[in-house]
């Protein structure tokens, strides 16, 4: 019996993009939480839909930075390579705030930054070069 790949490693998709302010590392399962409402429906869509996500690095978590450009988007929020990630939990909390449990796949090199309905999504393509 063959498994299929959990993903296409020559595919170049749009995800939604979550910057956090550590490193997620394919292989690594971590939880992390989630407050904003447009964020917590679009993580409720990709764990329904069991998309990927991106997971980036950023030193601007929880600044107020104006993401309405594209330049500003990629410069200010997000670097240009992050974590394809699934989402294995979801969990409400009574904060209003989305619990979720996060595996890492692969690492990946993002382009076309985003803003949609409060939303940040990029176009992906996951690194076949090995992990």
């Amino acid at each position: 019996m063959t498994s299929q790949p959990i993903f296409s490693l020559s595919q170049t998709q749009r995800h939604l993009v979550i910057p956090l302010n550590r490193i997620v590392f394919p292989a690594t399962s971590i939880p992390i939480s989630v407050s904003e409402t447009n964020v917590i429906e679009a993580a409720e869509s990709a764990f329904e839909s069991k998309s990927k996500i991106l997971l980036v690095f950023s030193a601007h978590v929880g600044d107020d930075v104006d993401v309405s450009d594209q330049r500003e988007t990629q410069s200010e929020i997000s670097p240009p390579v992050g974590t394809l990630c699934s989402i294995l939990r979801m969990t409400h909390r009574d904060d209003d705030s989305l619990e979720l449990l996060i595996q890492g796949h692969t690492r990946a090199t993002a382009s076309a930054y985003q803003r949609c309905g409060g939303v940040v999504t990029a176009l992906a393509m996951a690194d076949s070069s090995g992990d």
